[in-house]
C-alpha cells in the first residue's frame, strides 16, 4: 500500500495578497488547484485577523475547497508564540489556538498541528520543561478531543544559545514522550530536525506509530530557511528511504512557503507549479522506495 499523496502547505504569509494584508484562503485553495494540488495544509496563524467573521470566513473555505475537490485533512495552529513567562500573553495566545481548534472542527479537519512550549536546557530542566507542556498543552487537547480532531506536537527547530545549550522540543524522544502522556500524535519537521543536527534516520524509528504527519523543507543546516526541497543540502534521498522503512502513510505537507517569498501577485502561480514539481519528484521517490521495500 502507498502513502497518501503529498499534501502541500498553504502559505498565508505570501497567499491571498489581499490590500489590506489579510489572507485570503478561498483564493489561495483556487490557486492551489489551479497549479494541480488536490489536498492543503491550511495554516491558521493568523486566525485573529478575522476578527468576529472567523466562522464565516473558514466555513466558506472549506466549502470552496469541497466544490475545488481539495482534501483539507490538517491544518497547522497560531505558533507565534510569546515569551512562555508573559503569562498574560500566554494566556491570550491558548485562546487563539483554542480557536484554532474550533476552526479545523467546522472546517472538518481532522489533525492539527501544535508547537510545544519551547525552553532552553540552561534555563530550566527537562523535568520542569515537560510539566510546563503537559500543563499548558492537556486543556487544549481534551477541547480537541470532544470536538473530534487529533492533536499532533511538532518538533521544534535547533536555537543554542551556546555550544552545550538544548532547546528541549527538538528531538523525537523529547515530543514522543509528550505526545504518550496527551494520547496525541506527533508531526515531524524535516527542516527543523536539520538544523539541530539530528539523524533523522533514528529519530523517525524512535516516533515510531505516533506519526502523524511530516513536514517536508529544506534548509543549510544552520537556518530554518523552509525552502523547497532539493535546493540546499538535507538528504532528501536518505530521508524519503526511512520514511517507508518505518511504514509512514500519513499526509505529507510540502512546508516550503518562503519559496513563494521572490514572486510578485503576478507572478506567483510559476512559484506553486515549481513546489507541485517537487511534491511529484517527492511522490515518484516515495513509491519508488515502497516498491522496492515490497519486491525484498
Amino acid at each position: 500500500m502507498l502513502a497518501k499523496p503529498l499534501t502541500p502547505c498553504v502559505p498565508t504569509r505570501f497567499y491571498g495578497w489581499c490590500p489590506d494584508g489579510r489572507y485570503s484562503l478561498s483564493a489561495s485553495l483556487q490557486n492551489l488547484h489551479d497549479c494541480g494540488f488536490t489536498a492543503a495544509d491550511v495554516s491558521l496563524e493568523n486566525i485573529s485577523l478575522l476578527d468576529d467573521a472567523w466562522q464565516s470566513v473558514l466555513y466558506a473555505a472549506a466549502s470552496r475547497a469541497k466544490a475545488l475537490g481539495i482534501a483539507l485533512p490538517v491544518c497547522h495552529l497560531p505558533f507565534y508564540m510569546p515569551s512562555p513567562d508573559d503569562k498574560v500573553a500566554m494566556k491570550r495566545f491558548a485562546q487563539e489556538q483554542s480557536r484554532g481548534i474550533e476552526a479545523a472542527a467546522l472546517m472538518g479537519i481532522p489533525l492539527a498541528v501544535i508547537h510545544p512550549v519551547a525552553r532552553h536546557s540552561s534555563r530550566t530542566s527537562k523535568q520542569d520543561w515537560f510539566a510546563e507542556n503537559i500543563a499548558y498543552l492537556a486543556p487544549l487537547c481534551e477541547k480537541a478531543k470532544k470536538l473530534g480532531v487529533t492533536l499532533a506536537v511538532e518538533n521544534m527547530a535547533s536555537t543554542k544559545e551556546s555550544l552545550h545549550d538544548h532547546l528541549y522540543g527538538c528531538r523525537a524522544v523529547e515530543i514522543v514522550a509528550l505526545a504518550k502522556k496527551l494520547g496525541i500524535k506527533t508531526c515531524w519537521d524535516t527542516g527543523h530536525a536539520h538544523t539541530a543536527g539530528l539523524a533523522q534516520s533514528h529519530e523517525i524509528e524512535l516516533l515510531g506509530q505516533t506519526l502523524g504527519l511530516v513536514h517536508l523543507h529544506d534548509n543549510d543546516g544552520v537556518d530554518d530557511r523552509h525552502a523547497l526541497p532539493f535546493t540546499m543540502d538535507l538528504n532528501w534521498t536518505s530521508l524519503i528511504k526511512h520514511l517507508v522503512l518505518a511504514d509512514y502513510r500519513g499526509d505529507l505537507t510540502l512546508e516550503a512557503n518562503s519559496h513563494l517569498a521572490g514572486f510578485t501577485p503576478e507572478t506567483v502561480g510559476n512559484g506553486v507549479r515549481e513546489m507541485q514539481a517537487t511534491a511529484a519528484r517527492l511522490r515518484l521517490m516515495f513509491e519508488n522506495f515502497t516498491k522496492l521495500r515490497a519486491e525484498k
